[in-house]
């Protein structure tokens, strides 16, 4: 990392040299002066080049470079395919950035040592450095992920800070393991948590730990795409004759998924838990979780349309139109709630739920009392402006008008008055 610090502060001074004039005159040689090489703390207040500021946070600036970084990552595990998920996407970075930069601020108005948190930071770096396997191995990293030295020192920083801020709405000071909040947990909530997952299987996740296996199911899905079909219109009219015939008796199932199927491995899906089919069978209504758990094994479903971006999160889900046949479906096991473990994970995920609650109430908080700025605002604040001088201007012409109105009566009324 020393290296990687010694490149970068010599490209900046290199850098210096040259805008700030004429290079020096080469004069007689000078024994070098021993210096200690630079560490991270080296960072900390220079210069770099921004090429847009996009947000504004209560006077700290989010980059447009930053932004495209999370986008190109974010696009990396979910890629987009129209003009809308993407808007979806950049909006959802750009809420997210001002957050994370909210929680920041918030965390250093606890007073934590900036010495101290440097420091930290600073170890971090190291210890990353040398389990990438050394100096240039760091350097081709950071190269890689299009990011800089600064830049992850920056997040290093940021995650001190959203650590501390986090503790202390959870009630837990740093360094300190006793609560200033109730985050006790009563044994009712235990037991009517526990009576909830064995009658539904929700959140039976939180039990894997203890024993708890999830209920598994194995689908068939009919998928037909507007890709496929011609358009979105086509696809519908195609998977409702299909549902048609299969109820009617006059097609098999197979030879449907042979001729109009458009899945890989003939729409066999693996063994799937209720978040997995919920997260990515389910077109976001719930309604294939609703149709696996009432169904019998080889039944089949009605026609679904998956909408083209989930609602939900702004990322893709199946498109078109589907038709499922369950195959298979395998009961949950559910420890005693007596069972080694299962109220210490219920404990704990309950004890998560409430922190959830607390920070997003807090979260809600920051961004309510936050100055923000970005150029959307401009533009409604514009878009507002315009709204209200069209509508002064249509109050002051309809004022015109009434008065004009008004005069014209009363001349009619004063022609009409008999004469004395």
């Amino acid at each position: 990392m020393a290296l990687l610090s010694t490149t970068f502060l010599l490209g900046l001074s290199l850098a210096g040299m040259l805008s700030s004039g004429p290079l020096p005159q080469e004069g007689p040689s000078q024994a070098p002066t021993p210096a200690s090489p630079p560490t991270i703390e080296d960072y900390y207040g220079t210069w770099m080049p921004l090429d847009q500021v996009v947000i504004v946070v209560n006077g700290d600036i989010i980059t447009q470079r930053k932004i495209r970084r999370k986008i190109d990552e974010a696009l990396a595990k979910q890629p987009n395919t129209t003009a809308e998920e993407f808007r979806g996407l950049v909006a959802r970075v750009q809420e997210e950035e001002v957050e994370s930069l909210l929680i920041r601020q918030a965390g250093e108005d606890l007073g934590l040592p900036p010495d101290a948190v440097k420091a930290h930071v600073s170890g971090t770096l190291r210890d990353e450095s040398d389990e990438a396997g050394g100096a240039f191995a760091m350097a081709r990293k950071l190269r890689d992920d299009d990011t800089t030295a600064l830049e992850l020192a920056e997040d290093r920083t940021t995650e001190i800070y959203e650590s501390s801020w986090r503790r202390k709405i959870a009630g837990m000071s740093s360094g300190q393991e006793r609560s200033s909040e109730d985050r006790y947990i009563r044994p009712g909530n235990l037991t009517q948590r526990y009576r909830r997952i064995q009658r539904t299987g929700r959140d039976i996740g939180f039990l894997v730990y203890a024993g708890a296996q999830p209920a598994g199911f194995k689908f068939q899905v009919l998928l037909i795409t507007p890709k496929g079909a011609g358009s979105m219109k086509e696809a519908q009219a195609k998977a409702e004759q299909a549902h048609e015939a299969l109820i009617a008796g006059d097609a098999e199932w197979e030879d449907l998924v042979a001729t109009l199927g458009e899945l890989g491995n003939e729409g066999l899906t693996p063994p799937f838990n209720r978040e997995q089919v919920q997260q990515i069978l389910d077109p976001g209504t719930g309604r294939v979780m609703e149709f696996a758990m009432g169904a019998e094994p080889d039944s089949i479903s009605a026609v679904m349309q998956f909408p083209e971006v989930n609602p939900a999160t702004g990322e893709r889900r199946l498109d078109g139109y589907a038709i499922y046949k369950l195959l298979e479906r395998s009961p949950a096991f559910v420890p005693e709630f007596s069972a080694a473990g299962v109220q210490r994970d219920l404990r704990r995920a309950i004890q998560g739920e409430s922190d959830e609650t607390r920070w997003q109430d807090a979260l809600g908080e920051l961004k309510r009392t936050a100055y923000i700025w970005h150029p959307d605002i401009e533009a409604q604040r514009a878009e507002r402006k315009a709204a209200r001088a069209r509508r002064d201007e249509e109050i002051q012409k309809a004022r015109d008008e009434n008065a004009a109105r008004f005069r014209a009566a009363e001349k009619a009324a004063a022609g009409k008055s008999p004469q004395l």
